[in-house]
């Protein structure tokens, strides 16, 4: 099946409908071709009333049937999971994080070597597990490191 369309339009307007899809195409002057597939006709009223039968450019546009797709129910979104969850960090990484804090005081020095000592069970960073690197990154922001 097949479907005339008719728009009324100024001879200005249509330039700058050539111009706008020839710069979207990389095509300098669209108009050239699209002369082939339309025909211009000036319109002396530029407003078309509904008992006024336009011809300014007519279209030939076939029928394409589209499923319509059903409305999906959004799924609630997923909780956020901490960055430590997935990211892994390395002994380096922590080691920075770590002499950054405790630079910033002594209060702060004490605090870290708490926090490794009582959680962790060791007496030094170097003593935590990788498997634990990620907690510990966590326990570091908690308490106000940049990591």
């Amino acid at each position: 099946m097949d479907f005339k369309m008719t728009f009324s339009m100024d001879k200005k307007t249509i330039e700058c409908i050539d111009r706008l899809a020839g710069a979207l195409a990389g095509i300098k002057n669209i108009g050239d071709v699209a002369q082939e597939n339309t025909e211009f006709v000036p319109d002396s009223n530029p407003v078309a009333e509904t008992t006024q039968e336009p011809s300014v450019l007519e279209t030939k546009v076939q029928e394409e049937t589209t499923p319509v797709a059903e409305p999906v129910e959004p799924s609630p979104e997923p909780t956020p999971q901490p960055e430590t969850a997935t990211r892994v960090y390395t002994r380096d990484e922590l080691s920075k994080a770590s002499a950054e804090f405790a630079r910033l005081g002594a209060d702060k020095r004490e605090q870290l070597q708490n926090l490794v000592k009582e959680k962790y069970g060791v007496e030094g960073l170097m003593n935590i597990s990788e498997e634990r690197y990620g907690e510990f990154a966590a326990d570091l922001r908690e308490m106000g490191a940049n990591i």
